[in-house]
């Protein structure tokens, strides 16, 4: 045999052998992210029955969940294969890996004694005290914190848990043996005025429980679509994610989060997730699909954190370094996008407590619209939509109307004001209690309002006020204004004006016969 023929026979064979190996590739779905070994998510098609399942893999199959999706072992390094070959069954919607999520946080580095994110003289922080003046949150509205637990027994904690459910260890109690849940917690919801630790964003929301991360941070997207779903079905409506799979970026290409994330759809509940420590132009997974709220870092300086992701997936910001916070047992500092997540859950608490009609998309949209705007003008990938502003955002909510916008008294020696007393009617389009007060400035005696007091208005609960003016000493023009305040806010003005002069009716009746003629 020549050399030249021999040549062109290796040279076939080996061109065989690398189409045989590139038909083999192409049957096996590729992965340049990291998933677990040895395990496996299916979804099968609705009225399918899941037994190939079983047939396929030879091992432990968990019960379905979530719109029939199932976990299975397979051997370590079949995963390829395995997927490759339920994809060949028409029952089979999809097949995929199972991705490993971790807590999403940097080391600590304490260099503030109080938490500049909530009251910071800099203006850096998202405006809490003006914005409790409003609401302080209302345990109807449920966070679910899917992390690594919470230390049950918290004092800043205890008495706002509701129950949960441990993905880790099943059956065990939700609790935090890795230190990162009770942090985020505390951040939402800790109590405040109990005279212990420090104040959370939404005082009055309850949290949830959902450990989805073992004693080191480390969890499963499994898992985390699994929680997701309990949280929902147990009441939840705010689901906080301080969680993600570093390094990774869009497309996520995680069918089972899709899935969690369509449940979280018909139940109008809200997603919120971190966006990620590493660092990148890019949000992590899953933060980065549309359904989420993804949430990036910023500094005391009102500046993106060096650790906070960006990107064109980024949708918000909020405080998340070195941010003081519960911690098993304690408190302590700590900093990530994994901390600014909760800031805006705490948010997304009290807007839904001042008005629980509000859709999921609407409460979203106020974040937005009334975050602070850094960055370029509007949205830009390094801050999304802006700083939250938690102010802002319960201040757009406070719609209370007043039945009369000016009122006209006219006062004479030897008459009765014109016109003797008037009322008016104070509502409001909330569903849930504004509560108010009333304020005259500049404050004068001649008029006098009755009740006075504290007071609250519902849609379906109105409030009257009696007006009636008094004679001053002197003739003249005067003039005032009736506020609406909700703590330390003006919601409303009213101006009250009141003419004094020595004969009423020579006074008043032309300027009556006047303004008729002028009709």
């Amino acid at each position: 045999m020549s050399l030249s023929k021999l040549f062109f026979i290796i040279l076939g064979n080996l061109l065989l052998t690398l189409t045989a190996i590139s038909l083999s590739l192409a049957q096996e779905p590729p992965t340049a992210a990291p998933f677990i070994p040895g395990e496996i998510i299916v979804k099968f098609k609705p009225g399918a029955a899941p037994s190939i399942l079983q047939a396929t893999t030879s091992q432990t199959v968990e019960t379905s969940f979530c719109g029939g999706l199932f976990s299975s072992q397979v051997e370590p390094g079949q995963e390829a294969a395995t997927i490759a070959e339920l994809l060949k069954h028409d029952e089979v919607e999809f097949a995929t890996y199972n991705r490993p999520i971790q807590a999403l946080r940097t080391p600590d580095d304490p260099q503030y004694s109080w938490q500049w994110g909530l009251n910071n003289i800099g203006g850096s922080d998202i405006s809490a005290l003006q914005a409790w003046d409003i609401t302080t949150g209302s345990d109807a509205v449920i966070i679910a914190v899917l992390d690594s637990g919470i230390d049950l027994t918290h004092p800043d904690l205890k008495d706002k848990i509701v129950d949960g459910y441990n993905f880790i260890l099943p059956g065990d109690p939700a609790d935090d043996d890795y230190g990162h849940g009770t942090h985020v917690s505390g951040i939402a919801a800790a109590s405040a005025n109990n005279r212990v630790g420090i104040a959370g964003v939404s005082w009055g929301a309850r949290v949830m429980p959902i450990k989805v991360l073992d004693e080191k941070g480390s969890g499963s997207s499994y898992n985390l679509a699994k929680g997701i779903c309990y949280a929902i079905d147990h009441g939840a409506k705010i689901i906080n994610m301080s969680v993600g799979q570093r390094g990774s970026r869009w497309p996520c290409n995680m069918p089972e989060m899709e899935l969690a994330f369509q449940y979280v759809k018909t139940h109008d509940a809200l997603l919120v997730m971190a966006a990620g420590n590493d660092g990148q132009d890019g949000v992590n997974c899953p933060a980065a699909y549309d359904e989420v709220l993804s949430v990036g870092s910023t500094n005391s300086s009102d500046l993106l954190s060096s650790f906070s992701n960006y990107g064109d997936r980024l949708d918000i910001v909020a405080p998340g370094s070195d941010i003081y916070s519960t911690i098993p047992g304690g408190y302590s500092y700590k900093s990530g996008t994994s901390m600014a997540t909760p800031h805006v859950s705490g948010l997304a608490a009290l807007i839904w407590s001042l008005d629980p009609s509000l859709s999921s998309a609407e409460v979203r949209q106020i974040i937005e619209s009334t975050a602070n705007d850094l960055g370029e003008a509007g949205w830009d990938g390094r801050y999304g939509w802006g700083r939250i502003n938690a102010y802002h955002a319960l201040q757009s909510l406070l719609k209370v109307n007043v039945s009369i916008t000016e009122s006209n008294y006219y006062l004479g020696d030897n008459a009765p004001p014109v016109p003797i007393s008037e009322t008016v009617t104070i509502t409001t389009n909330n569903e849930t209690a504004i509560t108010w007060t009333m304020a005259v400035s500049p404050s004068v005696s001649w008029l006098t309002i009755q009740p006075n007091g504290i007071f609250t208005v519902t849609a379906t609960a109105p409030h009257t006020l009696t007006w009636q003016v008094t004679r001053p000493i002197t003739y003249g023009d005067y003039s005032t204004t009736m506020m609406i305040q909700v703590g330390t806010i003006n919601i409303s003005a009213t101006k009250i004006y009141l003419r004094y002069v020595p004969q009423l009716y020579q006074y008043y009746f032309p300027h009556f016969l006047q303004s008729m003629e002028k009709q």
